[in-house]
């Protein structure tokens, strides 16, 4: 898991709840600040770090996935904006996720294990597929609504099959709410 990620939840945590919380959320973890900061750390660390940051915050881990995904985008969006600011549609950047952030991810990390996503329109909906072997389906249907966020559009996300229940992949039906 690339340090990205990390710094999401570390952020969520310090901003919405206290720096102390981040420590208790790292303390019951049992994870070392300083090996999951670098460039990459073990994705049972990232459990980890979920399963402690519900805790501390009072979350399922479901919950807290889809939070840290919609208040994780403006962080992808100003890690890589060169990539996010070619669109200004959100269903643009939806469209070819794997051309707007990944060759990003690739110059900064080559070796990296990135998700799948495939999109395909449905009437006024886009069907969205993620597909990676981390099964981070509410990370994905979260980083879709902060998409909406940040183009100022309220989506609405269903999960048409799910990792969780032994699909392929996450798919999920994005329309436009309202």
């Amino acid at each position: 898991m690339k340090d990205f990620l990390f710094n999401v939840v570390e952020h969520f945590v310090t901003a919405a709840l206290s720096a102390d919380a981040w420590d208790d959320a790292i303390n019951n973890a049992a994870v070392s600040v300083a090996s999951t900061s670098l460039g990459d750390y073990p994705d049972d660390d990232w459990t980890r770090i979920v399963r402690a940051v519900a805790d501390v915050a009072g979350l399922s881990e479901d919950e807290t996935l889809r939070f840290l995904g919609r208040a994780g985008f403006p962080h992808l969006v100003r890690r890589f904006p060169k990539s996010l600011h070619q669109s200004s549609v959100w269903r643009m950047v939806l469209e070819s996720l794997d051309n707007f952030i990944h060759p990003d991810i690739f110059k900064v990390y080559p070796n990296a294990d990135v998700p799948r996503f495939e999109s395909f329109p449905d009437g006024k909906a886009l069907l969205f597929t993620y597909t990676s072997e981390r099964c981070l389906c509410m990370l994905a249907d979260g980083m879709v609504l902060g998409r909406g966020d940040w183009f100022k559009v309220d989506l609405s996300v269903e999960h048409l099959s799910s990792l969780h229940r032994g699909d392929d992949s996450c798919t999920m039906r994005v329309v436009e709410a309202g």
